[in-house]
């Protein structure tokens, strides 16, 4: 049953937090009624050229965060694509009943279940630069009526909220670091183009694509092409789209 005069208590209360710790206690102790076991609440930002996720509140302990980070699930967790595009609050159950799900992205759902995270909330949201935040909530009893999932959105987002405050992130200066050339390669190679189908289309050799996404790598410190398109995309430097402003305008010139 939605509280309203313990929401009230939870938002009244974080305005007055100084420390993550004491954020994070506050969070537990008000979601814990709801049968949250599993949280989450973070920004990614990018330091010193690298993207980095910094988290507000993090069950670290949970077996759960636990096997999600060895594992690298991360990956394949449809919450960063669906993020990405959805203004509003969704329940893992919603995903994996209205939406196609890829095999990977469905066997995160499995790994999360062995673990008793049988349903979940995920609150997007949007940091300094229109970069991803937000945060996710599980359990296995977690009940989401929806007064429920209202109450448990107003913490998370009161949450999020002042996470950003006590890190001082909203003072942050957003650069990207990916070069034009860097960000295409990566935009056409995240829709399944070989290095030779992007020389194709950008009308470069393929040994310079292959130069611009290995630069892309560099830049975001991994060794993979598909950690690079997840970082680059989570942190908001390529977007969703496999053509860019520039590709588009390259083609109208050349249909003149």
């Amino acid at each position: 049953m939605f509280n309203e005069k313990l929401v009230f208590e939870f938002t009244s209360l974080v305005g007055e937090v100084r420390t993550l710790h004491e954020l994070e206690e506050a969070f537990v102790e008000y979601t814990r009624p709801f049968g949250v076991e599993f949280y989450m609440c973070g920004q990614l930002v990018l330091t010193d050229g690298h993207i980095k996720t910094v988290r507000f509140v993090c069950a670290e302990s949970h077996p759960w965060f636990k096997h999600y980070e060895r594992t690298n699930l991360i990956l394949d967790d449809p919450a960063a694509r669906i993020s990405k595009n959805v203004g509003h609050p969704y329940r893992w159950s919603w995903v994996m009943d209205q939406l196609e799900l890829t095999k990977a992205e469905q066997n995160v759902f499995d790994e999360a279940a062995k673990f008793g995270l049988t349903e979940g909330l995920v609150v997007p949201m949007h940091g300094p630069f229109g970069t991803l935040g937000g945060g996710s909530m599980a359990g296995k009893s977690l009940t989401l009526s929806p007064q429920i999932e209202a109450a448990l959105t107003i913490i998370m987002t009161t949450t999020h909220r002042r996470g950003l405050e006590i890190t001082k992130l909203m003072d942050y200066k957003f650069e990207n670091p990916l070069s034009l050339r860097q960000r295409e390669c990566l935009n056409w190679a995240q829709h399944g183009k070989s290095v030779r189908e992007i020389a194709d289309i950008l009308d470069l050799s393929a040994h310079t694509v292959k130069e611009h996404l290995d630069a892309a790598k560099t830049t975001l410190g991994v060794n993979t092409r598909i950690e690079a398109i997840v970082r680059a995309r989570n942190a908001n430097y390529i977007g969703f789209s496999p053509l860019s402003d520039r590709v588009n305008k390259m083609r109208e010139v050349k249909a003149l």
